[in-house]
């Protein structure tokens, strides 16, 4: 959706007149349509854009107009540790775009930067953590939970009867343990994501949790990097005539739409082992040869 961008003078009256009537800055701001309202925080500089969102009637009518990389310039500037209001009003396309166009570097993850957004999430609210983890390329779910667990199986009673949970390991289900890989891990995310997950999408939650002990990282790393090559020189960034380096990568979501695959079908049954998080049918040979060989990166 086209916006309309010569409201930069009517921003700042408005910030004046908050200053002195909050209300009636707020009733003047309902007045202008959302599409309206959406073009006056584009046109307010970064620094003050939270201050003309609080003044918003409807701001769920007015966050899904952002576009998503304006949106992720926001949020960033916010902060990540302050956004978790905002986050439940942003659509499933803006908040994934928002990871992807700040957790990639190259063509790899950040995992700081990941982390980050996952705690953002888990501050919100379930529904928009599960929405954000249901949306995103499991791809890079799995890698989210390898970085910070180890799961284990639980065996039937005639594999092992003497069998017991590993030390400080925590279950949702009975069958899948999971332990932190760092003593000083701070889990409390990760914990409200996996149980966002099995109350929400049990299949996810599911398949999710046996990749991070089945899959190798590297090979989810490579198909994560496969999938933000395909993608690149598309990036939105430059058409914003930004120059923050560290937003310039596409999303590996739209590289996966630009290739062609589509969104996965939940499977009817359970694999037996292993998990099928590679490339979908559609997907580039590049993408595919990379799902094979993750040191097909870079040849």
């Amino acid at each position: 959706m086209d916006l309309e961008r010569e409201s930069a003078p009517e921003a700042r009256s408005l910030l004046q007149l908050a200053r002195t009537d909050r209300r009636a800055a707020e009733k003047a701001l309902a007045l202008l349509p959302p599409e309206r309202q959406a073009a006056l925080i584009l046109d307010t500089s970064l620094p003050i854009r939270r201050q003309v969102i609080e003044l918003l009637p409807s701001p769920e009518a007015v966050i899904p107009l952002l576009p998503e990389a304006e949106l992720c310039y926001t949020l960033r500037t916010i902060g990540l540790s302050d956004v978790s209001w905002l986050l439940p009003l942003a659509t499933d396309e803006q908040l994934v775009a928002c990871i992807d166009l700040d957790a990639w570097r190259g063509l790899r993850l950040d995992m700081v930067r990941l982390d980050a957004w996952f705690a953002a999430l888990a501050e919100s609210d379930d529904e928009t953590l599960a929405r954000a983890a249901m949306a995103m390329d499991p791809e890079v779910l799995v890698l989210y939970l390898r970085e910070h667990i180890d799961v284990f199986v639980k065996p039937g009673p005639q594999e092992d009867p003497d069998w017991s949970p590993p030390d400080q390991s925590q279950t949702l289900e009975g069958q899948f343990y999971f332990v932190a890989r760092k003593s000083d891990d701070d889990m409390a995310p990760l914990l409200r994501l996996l149980h966002a997950l099995f109350q929400t999408d049990y299949w996810l939650y599911f398949r999710a949790i046996q990749a991070v002990r089945e899959e190798a990282e590297s090979e989810n790393q490579g198909v994560g990097a496969a999938l933000a090559d395909g993608a690149h020189g598309r990036s939105r960034l430059p058409e914003l005539g930004r120059g923050d380096a560290d937003l310039r990568l596409p999303a590996p979501r739209q590289a996966r739409r630009a290739a062609g695959g589509g969104a996965r079908p939940r499977p009817r049954g359970l694999r037996p082992a292993g998990l099928d998080f590679g490339p979908s049918r559609g997907a580039s040979r590049r993408t595919r040869a990379v799902s094979r060989d993750p040191r097909a990166v870079g040849r």
